[in-house]
């Protein structure tokens, strides 16, 4: 985020199994069960788990599901987000922990604790490959920075 305005990239492999796990746990539901249950033992795990644990395979990769990961090893590029700051701004670099990125870490984790109350699953309001299932106490690990420059 750059003086408010949100910079953002969904990976296209996630935005695929997040629409596949919601679909799957609506289907639980209209067979009985209930967001209760799901949220103690998720199925859906198991139907995307097998393309989760390969999709590493796309990292920094110029494909159609690649993404960019800053993790050490990238040569290439081609999918990476460069935006020019400017002087006097308010930057934030944060995760994908956070699925609403807000103007303050304070606001960013209370939105995030809506999301907690208000999809658990994470299958409506924000489709995502995980939600707060199987005692998870996050979605994901989080990371948030906010400087000025």
């Amino acid at each position: 985020m750059i003086n408010g305005e949100l910079f953002a990239e969904e990976m296209k492999i996630d935005a695929l199994l997040a629409e596949l796990r919601s679909v799957y746990l609506q289907l639980e539901m209209k067979q009985g069960k209930t967001i209760r249950e799901l949220c103690r033992q998720d199925p859906s795990t198991e139907i995307i788990w097998p393309v989760l644990k390969k999709q590493f395979l796309f990292s920094n990769c110029d494909c159609e599901y690649g993404f960019s990961v800053l993790d050490g090893f990238c040569k290439e590029f081609s999918k990476a987000m460069v935006k020019d700051i400017p002087t006097n701004s308010t930057d934030i670099l944060a995760s994908d922990g956070y699925p609403k990125l807000m103007r303050t870490l304070e606001l960013s984790e209370a939105e995030l604790e809506n999301l907690r109350i208000n999809d658990p699953l994470c299958i409506n309001t924000y489709k995502s490959t995980r939600g707060w299932t199987d005692g998870k106490k996050a979605l994901d690990d989080r990371a948030y920075i906010r400087f000025n420059i």
